[in-house]
């Protein structure tokens, strides 16, 4: 055990515990927990937490559909930042079909407006055809609700889409 290591050493503690790479913090919380609680309180203990804070409650989680059952049936959508040296910032704005986890459709923009998002969702109803077929449920979004997806213009955009 560390601190017959330490009780034993013929170095000071600091420098026994430096040299076993320990930090003195971390040896001070073992040694309480073995003199209150002996050999059995230095088991490993679990690293989780016994209870999540922010866990979504049973009732509410039940409402939830967790998975995907079909192609277009739910859409994620964002962008992600890409810096090029020289010419500053490009953003890529991206639609996967959650089902498949294909990429349906791509645009690198300048900008991340509602516009860019709107004309990246058209080329994904181009691309998958819900455009021009009869669908009963066109795919939701999953966005991270950044600023262009809150927008009122892609909420009008998205109510004409129906």
């Amino acid at each position: 055990m560390a601190n017959r290591l330490v009780e034993g050493s013929h170095l000071s503690t600091k420098r026994t515990l430096d040299e076993l790479g320990t930090p003195r913090t971390t040896f001070s919380r073992w040694y309480d927990r073995y003199l209150s609680g002996g050999p059995e309180a230095l088991k490993d203990r679990s690293p989780w937490p016994s209870r999540v804070w922010n866990r979504i409650p049973v009732p509410v989680r039940e409402k939830i559909k967790d998975k995907t059952t079909r192609p277009n049936e739910l859409w994620q959508t964002g962008f992600t930042y890409l810096k090029v040296i020289g010419w500053g910032w490009f953003y890529l704005s991206s639609i996967l079909d959650d089902y498949s986890r294909y990429v349906i459709a791509w645009k690198l923009c300048t900008t991340m407006r509602a516009e860019d998002v709107t004309d990246t969702l058209d080329l994904a109803l181009q691309a998958s055809g819900c455009n021009q077929a009869t669908v009963v449920h066109k795919p939701s979004l999953l966005s991270d609700n950044g600023a262009s997806y809150i927008s009122g213009e892609l909420a009008d955009w998205l109510e004409d889409q129906q």
